[in-house]
């Protein structure tokens, strides 16, 4: 199975967070883990990352909840397809969410995300995601 070396987590739920946070570490042990509270804050922080050139800091895979205060992730999508950096064709986002609204399923085709999960994250899905990374 391949390694992943970073995820990055956006979500304001601090608990689904943590609960995240231990299914990762139980299949990818060696992944650095960060955690982001709405989309604002993950933007801001891929903007300094494409900015100074911080390579090691781009997270390969991110988890990102839709209903967030600030910047849901839809806007912050919206934001993200914006920016001009062809380094960022290289994350992979994954919408995870407690929303199985068929309104938010058809709004996420929108943008260029590699799935939509609703909550819980679990062993057997995080699996099945590492797995299609490392083909």
């Amino acid at each position: 199975m391949k390694k992943i070396d970073f995820i990055l987590l956006v979500d304001d739920d601090v608990l689904c967070n943590f609960l995240n946070e231990r299914i990762i570490s139980k299949i990818a042990k060696q992944s650095t883990i960060k955690k982001l509270y709405d989309g604002k804050q993950a933007l801001e922080y891929f903007l300094s990352i494409f900015r100074d050139n911080r390579t090691d800091e781009l997270p390969e895979l991110v988890f990102l909840d839709i209903n967030m205060p600030e910047m849901d992730g839809f806007e912050f999508l919206k934001k993200f397809q914006q920016i001009d950096n062809p380094r960022k064709a290289f994350v992979k986002i994954y919408i995870l969410t407690s929303s199985d609204s068929s309104i938010d399923k058809e709004e996420s085709k929108k943008y260029p995300i590699a799935g939509y999960i609703v909550k819980p994250l679990t062993v057997e899905k995080l699996e099945k995601i590492v797995q299609g990374i490392s083909q």
